[in-house]
């Protein structure tokens, strides 16, 4: 519970004398985007470790042998939908965090 407390306290003072002067220099947009980008990463991470280890131990107990209707369904449906989509958010979050190359900035759609 100390080790818990003493984490908070330092992240709180961290913020208060330099994360929020610096939010508060930069539109909305701009601010959020640091923050929002240690989220989609820790999200990546847990996702992909759920993932994996559900998919060993579906692997073992012969999940995919036995499974029969809704859990049919969400391993030929679903599962791999989560694994294409936490794909694209790691390289969408990978290509946002990554310093742009000038002859390599493509015109931004408006549509």
């Amino acid at each position: 519970m100390l080790a818990t407390t003493l984490s908070y306290v330092v992240y709180v003072t961290a913020a208060v004398w330099y994360v929020a002067p610096w939010l508060g220099r930069h539109a909305p947009a701009r601010a959020l985007l640091p923050l929002l980008w240690v989220h989609l990463w820790l999200f990546v991470v847990a996702t992909l470790v759920d993932l994996g280890n559900d998919t060993i131990a579906g692997i073992r107990e012969q999940l995919f042998a036995t499974a029969v209707g809704t859990t049919w369904m969400i391993l030929i449906f679903y599962v791999p939908a989560l694994w294409v989509t936490l794909a694209l958010i790691a390289w969408q979050t990978w290509e946002f965090t990554r310093p742009q190359r000038a002859s390599s900035t493509v015109p931004a759609r408006t549509d």
